[in-house]
């Protein structure tokens, strides 16, 4: 009865450090997805200020002024040519894949340039619909970017709403 008692307690702490063990083992591998979570994070900001840092360049002022930007809302698009988003029109996603087409066809190589901003509200679907059309429309990489929705672009926006 003894070596019985002797052997459920040898066998209770083992499987308890085993189970310690691991469970400190994924606590480890959590904290590392973690920390590489938050590097890419800080990597994905830094990409991000240094794209709206370039689109600001007035080096970069004749690419933007023939760029086509669209916004992606919550249930709707919009864009506008160039610098002046006074001129933004609301669109759909059909109408959107027409504009990116001709935009392929009619210009230059080099002046291509597709810039995508989101609302706050913007839905993942548009997102990915709208890289969609970029994508059959067959705009390189390197012809399109992400940039931030400027305060003057949100009042562009509520002025096209409500037209």
């Amino acid at each position: 009865m003894k070596k019985l008692l002797i052997g459920m307690v040898l066998g209770s702490l083992i499987t308890t450090a085993v189970f310690y063990f691991i469970n400190k083992q994924n606590e480890n591998e959590e904290r590392e997805n973690l920390k590489a979570f938050l590097a890419s994070f800080k990597d994905a900001k830094s990409t991000q200020k240094s794209m709206d840092e370039a689109l600001n360049d007035p080096k970069t002022a004749l690419v933007i002024a023939s760029a086509l930007t669209v916004v992606i809302g919550k249930d709707e698009l919009f864009y506008y040519r160039g610098s002046d988003c006074g001129r933004m029109e609301r669109t759909d996603l059909l109408n959107v894949k027409e504009i990116l087409r001709a935009e392929k066809e009619h210009s230059p190589a080099e002046k291509l340039m597709i810039i995508i901003k989101k609302t706050p509200d913007a839905s993942l679907r548009n997102s990915m619909d709208l890289l969609d059309a970029i994508s059959a429309a067959g705009i390189p990489a390197g012809h399109f970017a992400d940039a931030s929705l400027s305060i003057i672009e949100k009042n562009c926006i509520q002025n096209t709403r409500s037209k």
